[in-house]
C-alpha cells in the first residue's frame, strides 16, 4: 500500500479554514486522480504481459481479470489492483508468468488445465508433453520453467514514479494556491 505524506505550512489563513478547504476542493480531485492512475497502472500490466507472449492468439485470462477494486473511499482512499481471489480462480498462473518457475503439476484444484476441444494438445515449441488428468483435461508437463516477466515489480515501478509526480506536481501547485 503506498501512503504519500504531505507537510503544510499556511500564511496569512486560519488553519482550520485552510483545512476545510483541502478536503472540499482537494479531496474528490486527488481520488479521482488516484482512480485514475490505479487504471493506468493495470493498462502498464496488460501492456507488458501482451507484449511478452510467447503465443499472442492464446490466452487472455490474466489480462482480462486484472483490475481496480475501490476498497474504501471514507477517511482516506484504498484501491487495490488485480483481485487476488479472482486471479486464482480465472488465471491461476498469474505468480508463476510475474516471478517466473513451473505452473504446478498436480489435479488439485485451482491447478490450470490445457484442454483443447476435448484432444491432446499439440505439443508446443520446446516439446512439452501433456498428460490426462481423467475427463477434466490435460496437464502440461514444461521441460522448462517459464520465464518470468516481473509485470508486478514494473507496474508498481510506474505507480510510484507517478505517484511522486502527481505528488510534487499537482498537490503542491494547489495547495499553494490556497494557502494564499
Amino acid at each position: 500500500m503506498a501512503i504519500c505524506r504531505v507537510e503544510i505550512k499556511t500564511s496569512g489563513k486560519n488553519p482550520i479554514s485552510f483545512i476545510n478547504d483541502v478536503q472540499a476542493i482537494l479531496y474528490p480531485e486527488m481520488q479521482a486522480k488516484l482512480l485514475s492512475l490505479s487504471y493506468d497502472t493495470v493498462d502498464v500490466m496488460r501492456e507488458i504481459i501482451i507484449s511478452n507472449k510467447k503465443r499472442p492468439s492464446l490466452g487472455g485470462n490474466l489480462e482480462e481479470t486484472l483490475g481496480v477494486d475501490l476498497l474504501n473511499s471514507v477517511g482516506g482512499v484504498e484501491i487495490g489492483i488485480g483481485n487476488i481471489a479472482d486471479l486464482k480462480a480465472r488465471a491461476p498462473y498469474f505468480e508463476v508468468l510475474n516471478e517466473g518457475g513451473y505452473v504446478p503439476y498436480s489435479t488439485a484444484s485451482g491447478a490450470p488445465l490445457g484442454s483443447f476441444d476435448g484432444d491432446r494438445p499439440e505439443v508446443g515449441g520446446s516439446g512439452q508433453n501433456w498428460e490426462r488428468s481423467g475427463n477434466k483435461g490435460f496437464f502440461m508437463k514444461p521441460n522448462k520453467a517459464i520465464e518470468g516477466i516481473s509485470y508486478i515489480d514494473i507496474a508498481e515501478k510506474y505507480l510510484f514514479v507517478s505517484l511522486d509526480t502527481i505528488t510534487k506536481k499537482w498537490i503542491n501547485e494547489e495547495l499553494n494556491k490556497l494557502g494564499k
